[in-house]
């Protein structure tokens, strides 16, 4: 193989390592944003491919951001090497044939492929993105190792928990200070969530590690976001919304409503709610995740409705300041109505029950685990929360619409 000069960072070696290693099966990429995580993993695959005559498949939940991130950095990375040939790259099923090896991306959300597939390496982009099924299905068919990258962002009951715990997993944490190729731009954006606070005397003191004790007040920065993103850890929130939540399997019942959160640059969120009386407990909301994704136009999401068979009986409650796409669903079908717009009065109504998220809501689970107020205030912090307002629109509309009866039943 002839030498190959990589713009690699000190994740590179490690990772390389680790593949290497026959006693470890997961190679675990934990860390903050634009820490170099997953162009290091494209890196060290390629050069596997290079070395060996490999399988390999990298995943992500859904083609679309796949393509947008993972893919866009593979052809750079092949083409900055002098390796893309359009000979030996397999447009349709997304295939590279590099070396003496074989790339391959493909989404985690297309079921029957993963049953189908089998590979040497497997490696999952945002792995916290994926449900606990897709996992299972793309781990039996994986002969070797699994290489996995994320934010630290998911929620305690995630899969990804019981991977930690291996006695066969290598750890590799890493934040953006790991990255020397980042631009003054790149990091002073992410600096900016870090934590300042003013003492009473009206000093400022700038909390970069997070240990802070006093009682001033938070001017500048956000601590959630700075511990998940800037250094990489987890973080919980005193300010923490929904305490009251748990994960179980969908009961078997017809959805009693739906919630949409428009979107396009931001993620398109539509969930399907029911409610069951559980003895001891506030009553369970039932909340399924069925679309969370960019890059979705209103025609999209009408099909993926379609496909999976959304009521068109049933409510929908949408966000009130998009009317011309409420009336694209109602034109289409559908039983699309304004939700009730109301924060403080939504979330109010949504924490007299008890969030009861399938286990495949993992993007529902991951933001739940973060949604919270602002300090001092009553409404909610305006990041990351397209599901929760698709949730709030469906059940806070939905229990307090006068035609509308909720036919909880008991457990």
């Amino acid at each position: 193989m002839a030498r190959i000069n990589l713009q690699s960072t000190a994740l590179l070696a490690p990772t390389r390592e680790a593949l290497k290693d026959d006693s470890i099966r997961y190679v675990v990429h934990e860390g903050g944003t634009r820490s170099s995580k997953t162009w290091s993993v494209l890196q060290a695959l390629m050069l596997e491919a290079l070395e060996e005559d490999v399988e390999i498949d990298a995943a992500r939940r859904h083609l679309r951001t796949l393509k947008a991130t993972a893919m866009e950095d593979w052809e750079e990375i092949l083409k900055g090497n002098g390796l893309y040939s359009e000979k030996r790259h397999d447009k349709t099923d997304h295939i590279y044939d590099v070396g003496n090896g074989r790339v391959r991306f493909m989404a985690a959300d297309q079921g029957q492929k993963l049953r189908g597939a089998k590979r040497d390496v497997l490696y999952i982009n945002e792995a916290n993105e994926l449900s606990a099924d897709s996992w299972r299905e793309l781990k039996r068919r994986t002969r070797d190792t699994i290489v996995l990258d994320y934010n630290p962002s998911m929620a305690a009951t995630h899969w990804l928990e019981s991977v930690l715990k291996s006695d066969r997993v290598r750890r590799i944490k890493s934040t953006y200070q790991l990255n020397p190729y980042l631009t003054e731009a790149q990091v002073k954006d992410i600096e900016s969530d870090v934590p300042v606070y003013r003492e009473a005397d009206g000093e400022e003191i700038v909390d970069w590690d997070l240990t802070y004790e006093g009682d001033g007040e938070l001017i500048k920065g956000d601590p959630v976001e700075w511990a998940v993103y800037g250094l990489g850890k987890r973080a919980i929130s005193p300010d923490l919304i929904y305490n009251k939540r748990t994960e179980k399997p969908w009961p078997g019942a017809a959805p009693e409503c739906y919630g949409v959160d428009f979107g396009y640059s931001a993620p398109m969120a539509l969930v399907r709610v029911t409610f069951q009386d559980v003895e001891g407990e506030d009553t369970n909301a039932h909340v399924d995740e069925l679309v969370y994704e960019r890059g979705l136009t209103t025609a999209d999401l009408i099909g993926q409705m379609d496909e999976i068979g959304v009521s068109k009986s049933t409510p929908i409650y949408c966000d009130a300041a998009e009317p011309d796409r409420i009336e694209e669903l109602e034109r289409a079908g559908y039983d699309a109505r304004k939700a009730k717009k109301s924060v403080t009065a939504g979330l109010d109504k949504v924490k007299e029950h008890r969030l009861a998220f399938t286990p495949s809501s993992v993007n529902l689970q991951a933001e739940a685990s973060r949604y919270r107020r602002k300090a001092g205030s009553d409404k909610p912090v305006k990041a990351n929360d397209h599901g929760m307002d698709a949730l709030r629109y469906a059940i806070f509309t939905h229990t307090t619409t006068p035609d509308q009866s909720v036919s909880s039943y008991s457990l």
